[in-house]
């Protein structure tokens, strides 16, 4: 299984390889991709490939946006907590105005 710093990038490299003529970011959604029932079997396939974790294409199907579908991929690897803390604002009295 990747670590929670790798699992972002390993989802959008999924999304990047089923839909190569697409811009892709963490607020594409896999519908507004064009996305259908073949391309939703192939991008479970790919990210539970390259992420190491069971991924079924319902969880795309109730998380089709990148950002919500990276979410509940850390959720299920016990990672979104460290994820969370890693990626927020960093508070120092400088940021407090102090």
């Amino acid at each position: 299984m990747k670590t929670f710093e790798q699992i972002p990038s390993s989802i959008l490299a999924s999304f990047q390889e089923i839909f190569p003529n697409e811009i892709i970011d963490m607020e594409s959604d896999f519908f507004d991709l064009g996305g259908d029932s073949r391309t939703l079997i192939k991008l479970a396939a790919s990210i539970e490939k390259k992420v190491g974790l069971e991924i079924s294409p319902t969880d795309i199907l109730y998380d089709s946006n990148v950002q919500d579908l990276v979410e509940k991929v850390l959720k299920k690897s016990n990672h979104l907590d460290r994820w969370k803390l890693a990626n927020s604002p960093r508070i120092s009295p400088s940021t407090l105005g102090l």
